[in-house]
């Protein structure tokens, strides 16, 4: 699959958020950000939030992000700073937060964060139950 481009409602709900923010914003063209998945599981989820602002509903819609592709999404003007969580298609989860769009105009996930993530998850699964605590040695 090659790669795919970000179109659709979020290009329209980022666009309306750019001409709510201000003349400033307004006049400046959106940012692109290229979000490139190099880990070995599609990415099925990607949530592009504000600090403190939560995670609004997902970017991607139906559409999914193969192993070693990547997608160039709209970000609004006048905003650097944003939170990021990616969710693969087995449920890894990673996050980036106050990553600063305007420093550099790529996202990637790698390999070895993704599957740190999925391998950190199953082990704390199969993890045994933690040890009770001692009983008090009795007063002689």
């Amino acid at each position: 699959m090659g790669a795919m481009r970000w179109t659709g409602l979020a290009a329209v709900v980022w666009t309306a958020a750019a001409l709510a923010a201000g003349p400033a914003a307004a006049g400046e063209p959106p940012r692109q950000l290229v979000l490139t998945n190099d880990t070995t599981r599609p990415l099925s989820e990607f949530y592009i939030g504000r600090p403190d602002g939560g995670w609004p509903s997902d970017s991607l819609g139906d559409q999914i992000i193969g192993p070693g592709e990547q997608m160039t999404l709209q970000m609004e003007p006048g905003a650097c700073i944003y939170d990021f969580k990616a969710v693969f298609i087995d449920e890894a989860r990673v996050v980036r937060l106050n990553y600063d769009v305007c420093a550099g105009p790529e996202i990637r996930f790698s390999r070895l964060l993704a599957e740190d993530e999925a391998a950190h998850a199953a082990a704390a699964a199969a993890a045994p139950p933690p040890l009770p605590a001692p009983a008090p040695v009795p007063a002689a």
